[in-house]
């Protein structure tokens, strides 16, 4: 059998392992490489003689075609070593490509077997014959390259959460030697090797990296690895705990960064990649999962980061990330049935239910094959013959399998019931048990639910989650390892791997919900919308229990708007069922604040915080708890400083400039959870502009994948729509339009600006009509988000000719739940009948409005609407007159959802008039400072009104002096 290597430089071997073709025959190394990309479909003659001879005639190239052919047989001594007439291919029977290896590892999930066939570029020092080949080579380099890092990053980031500091070394090297400009593949690398007490080797890596950007790309080195690696010297100096003492809860993990945390970088980086990960020092939380769950203490020794050299941390009831490393063998099923037909199903079993456990690569089956030899070696062979525990021991031990699956089958050829268990070889104890019963013709499918069964088990679960959710073994495990990661507080790693099982199957509705939460976490409006929208339309696959919780989350009459009443019953439905959960315990509160418009009254005040407090006694750092808290309290409440957000959020509270300082200079360092909780509460609380740009500017940096770098633009423009800078965000919706032109993003930015901001009118106008043209020509392609936009610059406009034309065109648009800033159909309507009836004074104008006003804006269903809606509503309850109503229908802003909240300023603004026009001066008061804390412009028209309305609220209270 003949070996062609591709990888690392092209070479034929012998089976004997001797070179039988190399480089110097070009030409032929070509072929064979062609062939081997083309793997079993083969590549056509034509296609073949376009890369290998393009400037040659028809004839000369065919003849050209075939002597090659008859040349690379006699130097491989391979009559049939190139199957096929026209169309060509390799004999799989003659030889064998490292590709087609590396194709089934990679469909298999094998990536260990994956890496270690990547020995280098494809073809690499190979001198391309054509110029046409070269540009195919390039191509065929580029993508396996890309695949690689793939395959490497899953590996380190799993040696990373499995702690095996050794592993992490080697598939970082691996990376590195792929990536040796990338700073953040680097400072990876540097904190494994520090983490593996090689300190020295981490700062040897510090001067090579510098040396490659000098020499090979002229750049300085990036400061991120100058920094660590000065951190690394003084530690290694000092060999003492930093002062103050790290958190109780600081962990190292990877963030996969499609949907994690790309690379870190401070500027252009060679080698930089989307998608790649960072090793990450980040304070995440650990939850608290019931009295059951024993304290763990787990303690790092390395001299790791800047500030510290040994980082002693507690871990206090958290489950670990799932690493199911061991491998497992399955033995020979016991049947019991009269019918001897149902005999094969003995051995059968072995070889179906190893087949569809081994594509799951973290514990792959031991080979069938091997498994029934050592059985009869043992003895085993018969039918009737019963394993006996010390010989599957030694079976399994023989085999390198730490579990055995044992099972019986009893029943007919039509039906038949099948039991399994997980033991572990070496004391016998049980991890796992499963049961499954079906018809026989149906056994594939029997076998998937066993599969799947068995691993819930495995994993704890206390139902068989797979009965309910995706008979997927693939999907379940990505699904597990999400769950553990999004308990611990890795919400990045959480979300790609919810995604990753969503994608093999996407009908796993808990997985979507889960997403959902996952999303609501790292403040991706999108991704919960989508995700949610996902969990919605398969929740007849959820429980009672969480489909009750994804109703509360997304409305009962979801995708429609529910009212406030059904809403609150959902909630209330959604705690008695989960009672133990704190997302859904601080969903509740997040729902009875909003609706009060965060002025609570004292029976609700003490619901929300009794709420609150249950949910943080589970989850001591959930982050959006704590948060909300402190925008309830009447002064600033303790947090635990367990992640660097909430640390921030306490400097903040405390006016902690020291702290603020040093959180400020470690931006880069935080993962994305962090970062984007830091901006939402930048723009949410009107607190520390900067920080929060600063933040966002971090994350674009990271280079992110489209979705998330038009969402990361959106943040930056938030910022600049609250602080009136109009420079910036003339830029920022530039940008969008490069980034996404046919979505036509930037147009209804524009038209919604002048809405509700302070935007120019006449680029809002001319926006409006191309969104009219797109409309009527049918070149826009989120039709439903374009009509809403444009009819309500229509009925603001007085212009109300087009309103029957934008509800019909509303009626006929598809879904838009997956849309940047836009608005559903069934959501719009009733906010444009509102419009129109008050605009045009028509006499059912107030029960329209009071029945907008009734209605839930939340973000699933609501999408950019949520957004604004509070603003429209307010507005059409004043045109009215009902100058209270149009109070408290503004105070009902999203808090810390629903999307970047670009019309805060608007809504304080507009806030703080109604408050005054109303009487309540310390309202009025609270919202203009808020106001001025958004504006950047220290003389902003609005300070006048502001000091005099604080003079008011002086005076009232009987000249105590002037209101700070």
């Amino acid at each position: 059998m003949l070996w062609l290597q591709t990888f690392g430089g092209p070479i034929v071997f012998d089976d004997e392992g001797q070179p039988k073709l190399a480089a110097a025959q070009r030409r032929n190394l070509g072929l064979l490489s062609v062939l081997a990309v083309a793997g079993l479909g083969g590549l056509s003659r034509d296609k073949i003689i376009g890369l290998l001879w393009p400037e040659v005639s028809a004839k000369r190239a065919r003849h050209s075609l075939t002597q090659a052919l008859y040349a690379a047989r006699k130097s491989l001594g391979s009559d049939y070593l190139v199957e096929g007439i026209e169309d060509l291919r390799l004999d799989p029977q003659e030889i064998q490509t490292d590709l087609a290896a590396f194709e089934a590892a990679m469909q298999q999930g094998d990536d260990e077997a994956a890496a270690r066939l990547y020995r280098g570029p494809f073809l690499d020092g190979f001198f391309p014959p054509t110029p046409v080949f070269e540009r195919w080579l390039d191509g065929q380099r580029a993508g396996f390259e890309e695949r690689a890092v793939s395959v490497l990053k899953r590996l380190a980031e799993c040696a990373v959460l499995a702690a095996d500091h050794a592993k992490a070394v080697e598939w970082l090297r691996e990376l590195a030697a792929i990536r040796p400009g990338n700073s953040a593949i680097t400072v990876q690398l540097m904190q494994a090797l520090a983490a593996s007490g090689d300190t020295h080797a981490a700062l040897q890596r510090a001067q090579l990296y510098t040396k490659i950007r000098r020499d090979d790309f002229e750049l300085d080195a990036d400061p991120a690895v100058v920094k660590f690696a000065e951190g690394l010297r003084k530690s290694a100096s000092r060999v003492l705990v930093p002062d103050p003492p790290a958190p109780a809860s600081e962990v190292f993990h990877l963030s996969a960064a499609a949907s994690s945390t790309p690379g870190e970088a401070q500027g252009a980086d060679p080698n930089q990649q989307s998608g790649a990960i960072v090793l990450k020092t980040e304070v995440t939380g650990y939850r608290y999962r019931g009295q059951s769950r024993r304290r763990r203490v787990l303690t790092l020794s390395a001299t790791v980061l800047a500030a510290m050299a040994i980082l002693l941390f507690n871990r206090q009831s958290s489950p670990t990330l799932p690493v199911f490393s061991s491998s497992i063998l399955v033995a020979p099923f016991r049947v019991i049935s009269e019918d001897p037909a149902l005999a094969y199903l003995r051995e059968g079993m072995v070889e179906l239910l190893s087949t569809h456990l081994a594509d799951d690569s973290a514990a792959p089956a031991v080979d069938a094959g091997a498994v029934l030899q050592a059985w009869r070696r043992a003895g085993l062979g018969g039918r009737s013959a019963e394993p006996v525990r010390d010989t599957v021991v030694s079976v399994a031990a023989r085999l390198g399998a730490e579990r055995v699956i044992v099972g019986s089958i009893v029943g007919t050829q039509k039906r038949a019931v099948v039991r399994a268990t997980i033991v572990r070889a070496a004391s016998g104890a049980v991890d796992g048990e499963g049961q499954v019963e079906g018809p026989i013709d149906s056994l594939t499918i029997i076998v998937d639910r066993l599969a799947a069964q068995l691993l819930a088990a495995q994993a704890g679960l206390p139902t068989p989650l797979a009965e309910r959710t995706t008979n997927s073994v693939p999907a379940l495990r990505a699904y597990l390892f999400a769950a553990a990661a999004y308990s611990i507080g890795d919400f990045a790693i959480a979300a790609d791997r919810f995604e990753r099982a969503l994608r093999v199957d996407s009908t796993f509705a808990i997985a979507a919900l889960r997403l959902g939460l996952t999303a609501r976490q790292l403040h991706d409006d999108r991704l919960e919308r989508h995700a949610l929208a996902l969990a919605w339309r398969h929740r007849n696959a959820l429980t009672q229990r969480d489909s009750a919780h994804l109703t509360a989350l997304i409305g009962p009459r979801y995708p429609e708007l529910s009212s406030d009443a059904e809403s609150l019953i959902a909630w209330e439905t959604a705690v008695r069922a989960l009672p133990a959960r704190p997302e859904v315990l601080f969903g509740y509160a997040a729902f009875l604040a909003e609706r009060s418009g965060y002025h609570l009254a004292a029976p609700q005040r003490e619901r929300v915080m009794a709420a609150l407090d249950r949910a943080l006694a589970l989850d001591s750092v959930f982050v959006q708890a704590h948060q909300l808290r402190l925008e309830l309290a009447d002064s600033a409440v303790e947090l635990p400083p367990a992640t660097p957000f909430l640390r921030w959020r306490l400097a903040v509270a405390r006016a902690d400039t020291a702290t603020l300082a040093r959180l400020a200079d470690s931006l880069s360092a935080m993962g994305p959870a962090n970062l984007r909780a830091l901006i939402a509460a930048s723009q949410f609380d009107g607190i520390q502009l900067e920080a929060g740009t600063r933040a966002v500017t971090v994350l674009r940096n990271r280079n992110p994948a489209a979705d998330a770098a038009m969402d990361h633009l959106l943040a930056a423009y938030s910022f600049a729509t609250l602080a009136r800078d109009t420079a910036a965000s003339s830029d920022l919706v530039r940008a969008m339009q490069r980034a996404s032109p046919v979505t036509r993003v930037h147009l209804r930015l524009d038209v919604l600006d002048a809405l509700y901001s302070d935007a120019d009118s006449v680029s809002a106008a001319q926006a409006a009509h191309e969104l009219e043209r797109a409309i009527a020509t049918g070149e826009s392609i989120d039709l439903a988000a374009d009509a809403c936009v444009v009819g309500q610059w229509q009925i603001t406009g007085n212009d109300t000719s087009g309103y029957r034309t934008v509800l019909n065109t509303l009626q006929s648009a598809p879904p838009t739940s997956d849309v940047h800033i836009g608005t559903a159909a069934a959501v719009c309507a009733p906010l444009l009948n509102a419009q129109y009836a008050v605009s045009t004074s028509q006499p059912n104008a107030r029960d329209l409005v009071q029945a907008l006003d009734t209605l839930v804006m939340t973000s699933p269903a609501a999408g950019d609407a949520s957004v604004y809606a509070h603003i429209a509503l307010a507005r059409l309850h004043r045109q009215l007159g009902n100058l209270t109503p149009a109070l408290q229908a503004i105070r009902r802003r999203p808090y810390l959802a629903g999307g970047w909240p670009r019309y805060q300023a608007t809504a304080h603004l507009e806030e703080g008039l109604l408050a005054q026009q109303v009487g309540d001066l310390p309202g009025a008061v609270a919202a203009f400072t808020r106001y001025l804390a958004v504006r950047t412009p220290a003389a902003d028209a609005r300070v006048p009104v502001v000091q005099a309305t604080r003079d008011s609220l002086a005076n009232h209270l009987h000249g105590n002096g002037p209101i700070k």
